[in-house]
Protein backbone atom coordinates (compact mmCIF):
# COMPACT_ATOMS: atom_id res chain seq x y z
CA UNK A 1 0.00 0.00 0.00
CA UNK A 2 2.70 2.24 1.35
CA UNK A 3 4.36 1.51 -1.98
CA UNK A 4 2.68 3.01 -4.24
CA UNK A 5 3.32 6.79 -2.61
CA UNK A 6 6.95 5.73 -1.62
CA UNK A 7 7.82 9.53 -3.02
CA UNK A 8 5.08 11.32 -0.76
CA UNK A 9 6.49 9.93 2.52
CA UNK A 10 8.97 11.42 4.30
CA UNK A 11 10.30 11.95 7.91
CA UNK A 12 10.38 15.17 10.18
CA UNK A 13 11.36 15.31 13.71
CA UNK A 14 10.68 11.19 13.96
CA UNK A 15 7.46 11.29 12.56
CA UNK A 16 6.36 9.98 9.48
CA UNK A 17 4.58 11.79 6.93
CA UNK A 18 2.82 11.39 3.84
CA UNK A 19 2.78 15.00 2.52
CA UNK A 20 1.55 16.79 5.29
CA UNK A 21 -0.72 13.90 7.03
CA UNK A 22 0.94 12.26 10.12
CA UNK A 23 0.79 8.51 9.50
CA UNK A 24 -0.34 6.54 12.57
CA UNK A 25 0.41 2.99 13.02
CA UNK A 26 -2.06 0.38 13.93
CA UNK A 27 -1.11 -0.05 17.75
CA UNK A 28 -2.28 3.93 17.96
CA UNK A 29 -5.45 3.94 15.81
CA UNK A 30 -7.89 3.05 18.38
CA UNK A 31 -6.79 6.35 20.53
CA UNK A 32 -6.67 8.45 17.47
CA UNK A 33 -9.95 7.37 16.79
CA UNK A 34 -11.28 8.15 20.29
CA UNK A 35 -9.54 11.67 20.30
CA UNK A 36 -11.02 12.36 16.83
CA UNK A 37 -14.70 11.59 18.01
CA UNK A 38 -14.35 13.17 21.13
CA UNK A 39 -16.97 15.99 20.25
CA UNK A 40 -19.14 13.45 18.89
CA UNK A 41 -19.83 15.73 15.45
CA UNK A 42 -20.77 13.68 12.28
CA UNK A 43 -18.97 11.88 9.42
CA UNK A 44 -18.34 14.70 7.18
CA UNK A 45 -17.20 17.37 9.37
CA UNK A 46 -15.29 14.82 11.06
CA UNK A 47 -13.54 13.83 8.02
CA UNK A 48 -13.22 17.44 6.78
CA UNK A 49 -11.22 17.78 9.94
CA UNK A 50 -8.71 15.21 9.67
CA UNK A 51 -8.39 15.79 5.89
CA UNK A 52 -4.45 16.68 5.36
CA UNK A 53 -4.15 15.68 9.06
CA UNK A 54 -3.52 12.29 9.48
CA UNK A 55 -3.48 9.06 7.53
CA UNK A 56 -3.60 5.46 8.01
CA UNK A 57 -5.19 2.82 5.37
CA UNK A 58 -8.55 2.75 5.18
CA UNK A 59 -9.10 5.67 7.18
CA UNK A 60 -12.57 7.08 5.80
CA UNK A 61 -13.85 3.71 6.37
CA UNK A 62 -12.93 3.06 9.94
CA UNK A 63 -13.84 6.11 10.85
CA UNK A 64 -17.10 5.92 9.38
CA UNK A 65 -17.44 2.62 10.75
CA UNK A 66 -16.68 4.42 14.75
CA UNK A 67 -19.16 7.10 14.24
CA UNK A 68 -22.06 4.75 13.33
CA UNK A 69 -21.40 2.02 16.28
CA UNK A 70 -20.88 4.76 18.88
CA UNK A 71 -23.55 4.21 21.56
CA UNK A 72 -23.70 7.73 22.23
CA UNK A 73 -24.11 9.59 19.30
CA UNK A 74 -27.11 6.35 18.36
CA UNK A 75 -29.32 7.25 21.37
CA UNK A 76 -29.45 11.01 20.77
CA UNK A 77 -29.71 10.86 16.66
CA UNK A 78 -32.49 12.23 14.92
CA UNK A 79 -35.26 10.60 14.00
CA UNK A 80 -35.57 9.09 10.58
CA UNK A 81 -36.39 10.90 7.24
CA UNK A 82 -40.06 10.96 6.52
CA UNK A 83 -41.13 8.03 3.82
CA UNK A 84 -43.44 8.19 0.72
CA UNK A 85 -47.18 8.57 2.14
CA UNK A 86 -48.98 5.34 1.68
CA UNK A 87 -52.42 6.00 1.40
CA UNK A 88 -55.40 3.79 2.50
CA UNK A 89 -57.17 1.79 -0.07
CA UNK A 90 -60.31 4.23 -1.02
CA UNK A 91 -63.80 2.51 -0.48
CA UNK A 92 -66.15 2.14 -3.66
CA UNK A 93 -69.49 2.06 -1.11
CA UNK A 94 -70.51 4.16 1.68
CA UNK A 95 -70.00 2.60 5.56
CA UNK A 96 -67.49 -0.06 3.32
CA UNK A 97 -64.87 1.26 5.67
CA UNK A 98 -65.12 3.25 9.08
CA UNK A 99 -62.01 4.40 11.36
CA UNK A 100 -62.37 5.18 15.48
CA UNK A 101 -60.73 7.25 17.71
CA UNK A 102 -61.10 8.58 21.68
CA UNK A 103 -61.82 11.83 22.09
CA UNK A 104 -60.71 13.28 25.60
CA UNK A 105 -62.57 17.44 26.39
CA UNK A 106 -63.08 18.74 29.90
CA UNK A 107 -62.82 15.79 31.92
CA UNK A 108 -65.59 14.05 29.22
CA UNK A 109 -64.69 11.23 26.51
CA UNK A 110 -66.21 11.00 22.87
CA UNK A 111 -66.03 7.93 20.72
CA UNK A 112 -65.53 9.12 17.39
CA UNK A 113 -66.98 7.15 13.92
CA UNK A 114 -66.03 8.36 10.47
CA UNK A 115 -66.62 7.35 7.12
CA UNK A 116 -63.91 6.99 4.42
CA UNK A 117 -66.36 7.48 1.72
CA UNK A 118 -68.53 10.02 2.77
CA UNK A 119 -66.23 11.27 5.98
CA UNK A 120 -69.97 10.93 7.62
CA UNK A 121 -68.86 11.24 11.40
CA UNK A 122 -70.68 9.65 14.55
CA UNK A 123 -70.12 10.97 17.96
CA UNK A 124 -70.95 9.23 21.25
CA UNK A 125 -70.35 10.42 24.69
CA UNK A 126 -69.04 7.73 27.09
CA UNK A 127 -68.92 6.93 30.58
CA UNK A 128 -65.37 4.96 30.19
CA UNK A 129 -63.25 3.16 27.40
CA UNK A 130 -63.33 -0.14 28.68
CA UNK A 131 -64.21 -2.77 25.91
CA UNK A 132 -67.97 -3.48 26.88
CA UNK A 133 -68.87 0.39 26.72
CA UNK A 134 -67.38 0.89 23.58
CA UNK A 135 -68.32 -2.06 22.44
CA UNK A 136 -72.52 -1.35 23.14
CA UNK A 137 -72.02 1.99 21.08
CA UNK A 138 -70.07 0.13 18.25
CA UNK A 139 -73.37 -2.08 17.88
CA UNK A 140 -75.57 1.33 18.47
CA UNK A 141 -74.02 3.14 15.64
CA UNK A 142 -73.81 -0.20 13.44
CA UNK A 143 -77.24 -0.98 13.67
CA UNK A 144 -78.51 2.31 12.25
CA UNK A 145 -75.68 2.70 9.33
CA UNK A 146 -74.43 -1.54 8.97
CA UNK A 147 -72.09 -3.26 9.79
CA UNK A 148 -68.77 -2.21 7.94
CA UNK A 149 -66.61 -4.70 6.25
CA UNK A 150 -63.68 -2.89 7.81
CA UNK A 151 -62.60 -0.97 10.55
CA UNK A 152 -59.58 1.14 11.71
CA UNK A 153 -58.27 2.16 15.02
CA UNK A 154 -54.97 2.55 16.75
CA UNK A 155 -54.94 -0.47 18.23
CA UNK A 156 -55.14 0.61 21.72
CA UNK A 157 -57.05 -0.24 24.44
CA UNK A 158 -59.71 -1.42 24.45
CA UNK A 159 -58.99 -2.11 21.14
CA UNK A 160 -56.56 -5.05 21.65
CA UNK A 161 -58.67 -6.65 24.25
CA UNK A 162 -59.91 -10.27 23.42
CA UNK A 163 -63.68 -8.99 24.15
CA UNK A 164 -63.60 -6.16 21.34
CA UNK A 165 -61.63 -9.20 19.48
CA UNK A 166 -64.05 -11.63 19.90
CA UNK A 167 -66.55 -8.87 19.31
CA UNK A 168 -65.49 -7.95 15.20
CA UNK A 169 -64.94 -11.67 14.63
CA UNK A 170 -68.88 -12.48 15.77
CA UNK A 171 -69.91 -9.38 13.67
CA UNK A 172 -67.43 -10.45 10.40
CA UNK A 173 -65.78 -6.94 10.58
CA UNK A 174 -62.14 -6.54 9.51
CA UNK A 175 -59.91 -4.93 12.18
CA UNK A 176 -57.21 -3.02 10.81
CA UNK A 177 -54.62 -1.50 13.42
CA UNK A 178 -52.65 1.57 12.81
CA UNK A 179 -48.59 1.28 13.89
CA UNK A 180 -48.22 2.85 17.29
CA UNK A 181 -46.91 7.04 17.72
CA UNK A 182 -48.22 7.31 13.90
CA UNK A 183 -51.12 9.56 13.68
CA UNK A 184 -50.51 9.54 10.17
CA UNK A 185 -51.24 6.27 9.63
CA UNK A 186 -54.93 6.31 11.18
CA UNK A 187 -55.18 10.04 9.52
CA UNK A 188 -58.78 9.63 8.88
CA UNK A 189 -59.99 9.19 12.25
CA UNK A 190 -57.33 11.46 13.66
CA UNK A 191 -59.18 14.26 11.01
CA UNK A 192 -62.20 13.35 12.20
CA UNK A 193 -61.25 14.06 15.96
CA UNK A 194 -59.33 17.32 15.32
CA UNK A 195 -62.59 18.44 13.38
CA UNK A 196 -65.03 17.35 16.54
CA UNK A 197 -62.77 18.92 19.07
CA UNK A 198 -62.84 22.38 17.63
CA UNK A 199 -66.62 22.17 17.21
CA UNK A 200 -67.36 21.39 20.56
CA UNK A 201 -65.04 24.21 21.81
CA UNK A 202 -66.33 26.76 19.72
CA UNK A 203 -69.70 25.91 20.33
CA UNK A 204 -68.70 26.01 23.93
CA UNK A 205 -67.39 29.18 23.61
CA UNK A 206 -70.16 30.69 21.95
CA UNK A 207 -73.24 29.04 23.77
CA UNK A 208 -74.41 26.98 20.59
CA UNK A 209 -76.31 24.00 20.81
CA UNK A 210 -73.42 20.79 19.62
CA UNK A 211 -75.60 18.94 18.01
CA UNK A 212 -76.97 21.49 15.74
CA UNK A 213 -73.51 22.67 14.82
CA UNK A 214 -72.82 18.68 14.33
CA UNK A 215 -75.43 18.78 11.77
CA UNK A 216 -74.69 21.59 9.72
CA UNK A 217 -71.73 20.01 9.44
CA UNK A 218 -72.74 16.85 8.26
CA UNK A 219 -75.00 18.68 5.57
CA UNK A 220 -72.45 20.92 3.70
CA UNK A 221 -70.64 19.94 0.92
CA UNK A 222 -67.08 20.18 1.22
CA UNK A 223 -64.80 21.22 -2.44
CA UNK A 224 -66.50 19.71 -5.27
CA UNK A 225 -67.94 16.86 -3.22
CA UNK A 226 -71.59 16.17 -2.06
CA UNK A 227 -71.96 16.60 1.38
CA UNK A 228 -71.32 13.44 3.85
CA UNK A 229 -75.23 13.46 4.50
CA UNK A 230 -75.80 12.86 0.74
CA UNK A 231 -73.21 10.84 -0.03
CA UNK A 232 -74.34 7.97 2.91
CA UNK A 233 -78.16 8.88 2.83
CA UNK A 234 -78.34 10.32 -0.58
CA UNK A 235 -80.95 13.17 0.67
CA UNK A 236 -80.00 16.34 2.40
CA UNK A 237 -81.12 16.53 6.07
CA UNK A 238 -83.69 18.90 7.60
CA UNK A 239 -82.19 21.57 9.42
CA UNK A 240 -83.08 25.19 11.32
CA UNK A 241 -82.06 26.89 7.78
CA UNK A 242 -85.76 27.19 4.93
CA UNK A 243 -85.22 25.06 2.91
CA UNK A 244 -87.32 24.04 -0.09
CA UNK A 245 -88.89 20.51 0.28
CA UNK A 246 -88.00 19.23 -3.47
CA UNK A 247 -84.12 20.08 -2.06
CA UNK A 248 -85.19 17.00 0.42
CA UNK A 249 -86.17 14.09 -1.83
CA UNK A 250 -83.66 11.51 -1.96
CA UNK A 251 -81.47 11.37 -5.07
CA UNK A 252 -78.98 9.10 -6.09
CA UNK A 253 -75.36 10.55 -5.97
CA UNK A 254 -72.61 9.61 -8.70
CA UNK A 255 -70.38 7.37 -6.95
CA UNK A 256 -68.10 7.20 -9.86
CA UNK A 257 -67.75 11.21 -9.77
CA UNK A 258 -67.30 11.18 -6.49
CA UNK A 259 -64.44 8.05 -6.41
CA UNK A 260 -62.40 10.13 -9.36
CA UNK A 261 -63.17 13.51 -7.19
CA UNK A 262 -61.81 11.39 -4.08
CA UNK A 263 -58.51 9.74 -6.38
CA UNK A 264 -57.60 13.04 -7.70
CA UNK A 265 -57.73 14.60 -4.24
CA UNK A 266 -55.00 12.01 -2.12
CA UNK A 267 -52.89 11.75 -5.40
CA UNK A 268 -52.71 15.63 -4.79
CA UNK A 269 -52.15 14.90 -1.04
CA UNK A 270 -49.32 12.41 -1.47
CA UNK A 271 -47.59 14.43 -4.35
CA UNK A 272 -46.91 17.31 -1.61
CA UNK A 273 -46.16 15.10 1.04
CA UNK A 274 -43.90 13.26 -0.64
CA UNK A 275 -41.60 16.71 -1.22
CA UNK A 276 -38.09 15.53 0.95
CA UNK A 277 -39.26 12.33 1.37
CA UNK A 278 -37.30 8.58 0.88
CA UNK A 279 -38.08 5.57 1.52
CA UNK A 280 -36.34 3.31 4.09
CA UNK A 281 -34.55 0.05 3.36
CA UNK A 282 -37.15 -3.18 4.29
CA UNK A 283 -36.06 -5.32 6.99
CA UNK A 284 -36.32 -8.76 7.79
CA UNK A 285 -36.63 -11.21 10.47
CA UNK A 286 -33.11 -11.03 12.90
CA UNK A 287 -32.67 -7.96 11.80
CA UNK A 288 -30.36 -5.70 14.62
CA UNK A 289 -32.09 -2.62 15.28
CA UNK A 290 -32.77 0.58 17.68
CA UNK A 291 -36.03 1.64 18.57
CA UNK A 292 -37.71 4.34 21.12
CA UNK A 293 -40.32 2.89 23.14
CA UNK A 294 -41.51 6.95 23.27
CA UNK A 295 -41.36 9.17 20.84
CA UNK A 296 -39.21 11.37 22.70
CA UNK A 297 -37.36 8.57 24.15
CA UNK A 298 -33.75 7.33 23.29
CA UNK A 299 -32.62 4.74 20.64
CA UNK A 300 -32.35 1.53 22.28
CA UNK A 301 -31.27 -2.08 20.17
CA UNK A 302 -33.63 -4.60 19.49
CA UNK A 303 -33.98 -7.28 17.37
CA UNK A 304 -36.87 -7.77 14.12
CA UNK A 305 -39.52 -10.74 15.29
CA UNK A 306 -41.77 -10.29 12.22
CA UNK A 307 -43.34 -7.88 9.83
CA UNK A 308 -46.51 -7.11 10.99
CA UNK A 309 -47.82 -5.53 8.33
CA UNK A 310 -47.12 -2.73 5.66
CA UNK A 311 -44.20 -1.10 7.09
CA UNK A 312 -44.75 -2.36 10.26
CA UNK A 313 -42.83 -4.99 12.40
CA UNK A 314 -43.01 -6.81 15.88
CA UNK A 315 -39.39 -5.67 17.87
CA UNK A 316 -37.89 -7.47 20.72
CA UNK A 317 -35.64 -5.48 23.02
CA UNK A 318 -33.15 -6.83 25.36
CA UNK A 319 -35.24 -7.95 28.15
CA UNK A 320 -37.65 -9.50 25.79
CA UNK A 321 -40.42 -7.55 25.57
CA UNK A 322 -42.32 -7.16 22.16
CA UNK A 323 -43.25 -3.87 21.01
CA UNK A 324 -45.13 -2.93 17.16
CA UNK A 325 -43.38 -0.13 15.32
CA UNK A 326 -43.31 1.24 12.42
CA UNK A 327 -40.40 1.63 9.97
CA UNK A 328 -40.25 5.48 10.21
CA UNK A 329 -39.39 4.63 14.12
CA UNK A 330 -36.48 1.97 13.43
CA UNK A 331 -32.83 2.30 12.70
CA UNK A 332 -30.92 -0.08 11.34
CA UNK A 333 -27.74 -1.26 11.97
CA UNK A 334 -25.23 -1.19 8.79
CA UNK A 335 -21.89 -1.85 11.29
CA UNK A 336 -23.80 -5.08 12.81
CA UNK A 337 -21.27 -7.34 11.15
CA UNK A 338 -17.99 -7.13 10.46
CA UNK A 339 -17.08 -5.71 6.99
CA UNK A 340 -13.81 -7.22 6.56
CA UNK A 341 -12.23 -10.20 7.75
CA UNK A 342 -8.76 -9.19 6.93
CA UNK A 343 -6.39 -8.40 9.88
CA UNK A 344 -3.81 -5.36 9.87
CA UNK A 345 0.07 -5.25 10.02
CA UNK A 346 2.04 -2.86 11.79
CA UNK A 347 1.37 -0.47 9.61
CA UNK A 348 -2.29 -1.12 9.11
CA UNK A 349 -2.42 -2.36 6.36
CA UNK A 350 -4.85 -5.53 5.68
CA UNK A 351 -3.31 -8.71 4.31
CA UNK A 352 -5.37 -9.94 1.42
CA UNK A 353 -4.42 -12.39 -1.34
CA UNK A 354 -4.83 -10.13 -4.26
CA UNK A 355 -1.75 -8.15 -3.25
CA UNK A 356 1.25 -9.20 -4.02
CA UNK A 357 4.27 -8.52 -2.11
CA UNK A 358 6.43 -5.80 -1.64
CA UNK A 359 10.23 -6.04 -3.29
CA UNK A 360 12.23 -7.94 -1.46
CA UNK A 361 14.63 -5.73 0.84
CA UNK A 362 17.01 -8.40 1.71
CA UNK A 363 20.66 -8.28 0.70
CA UNK A 364 20.97 -8.52 -3.11
CA UNK A 365 21.98 -11.98 -4.53
CA UNK A 366 25.37 -12.04 -6.22
CA UNK A 367 25.90 -10.71 -9.53
CA UNK A 368 27.18 -13.37 -12.09
CA UNK A 369 29.78 -11.70 -14.28
CA UNK A 370 28.59 -13.87 -17.52
CA UNK A 371 25.49 -12.53 -17.84
CA UNK A 372 24.11 -9.54 -19.35
CA UNK A 373 23.07 -6.63 -17.13
CA UNK A 374 20.12 -4.65 -18.58
CA UNK A 375 18.72 -1.38 -18.07
CA UNK A 376 16.95 -1.40 -14.45
CA UNK A 377 14.63 1.38 -15.63
CA UNK A 378 13.12 -1.32 -17.99
CA UNK A 379 12.58 -4.06 -15.42
CA UNK A 380 10.88 -1.74 -12.87
CA UNK A 381 7.79 -2.35 -13.25
CA UNK A 382 8.35 -6.19 -12.95
CA UNK A 383 9.73 -5.48 -9.42
CA UNK A 384 6.60 -2.90 -8.44
CA UNK A 385 3.48 -4.30 -6.32
CA UNK A 386 0.66 -5.16 -8.53
CA UNK A 387 -3.03 -5.13 -7.71
CA UNK A 388 -5.21 -7.82 -9.05
CA UNK A 389 -9.33 -8.04 -9.92
CA UNK A 390 -11.58 -11.05 -8.03
CA UNK A 391 -11.20 -11.62 -12.04
CA UNK A 392 -7.35 -11.90 -12.43
CA UNK A 393 -7.00 -9.04 -14.57
CA UNK A 394 -3.80 -6.96 -12.98
CA UNK A 395 -4.81 -3.47 -11.60
CA UNK A 396 -2.69 -0.34 -12.78
CA UNK A 397 -2.58 2.98 -10.85
CA UNK A 398 -1.90 6.47 -12.95
CA UNK A 399 1.39 7.42 -12.77
CA UNK A 400 1.54 10.77 -10.71
CA UNK A 401 3.60 13.94 -10.66
CA UNK A 402 6.01 14.17 -8.32
CA UNK A 403 8.64 16.73 -7.76
CA UNK A 404 11.59 13.75 -8.20
CA UNK A 405 10.49 14.79 -12.25
CA UNK A 406 12.22 17.89 -11.89
CA UNK A 407 15.39 16.19 -11.61
CA UNK A 408 15.15 14.14 -15.09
Amino acid sequence: HYWSFREEINVIDGLVYRNTSVIIPSKLKSEILKTIHVSHMGLDRTLSMVRGVLYWPQMSMEIKHMIESCGTCIQNRKHNTKEPLKPHELPTLPWQKVAADFLSLDQNKYLVIIDYFSKFVEIAQISSNNASTTISHFKSIFSRHGIPVELVTDGGPPYSSKEFKNFVESWGIKHTISSPYLPRSNGMAESAVKIIKNLLIKCKQSGTDPYLALLQYRNTPKGDMSSPAQLLMSRRLNCTLPINNKLLKPKVENLNRHMKVSIKNQENTKRYYDRGSRELSVLKSGDKVHFKHTPTGHWVPGTVIKIAGPRSYVIRDKEGVEYRRNRIHLMDQPWSTTTSNSSPNHFGLPNTTHNSPLPNSTEPESRDPNKTITNSDNNSNCNLPQNVSSRGRILIKPKRFTFSDFKK
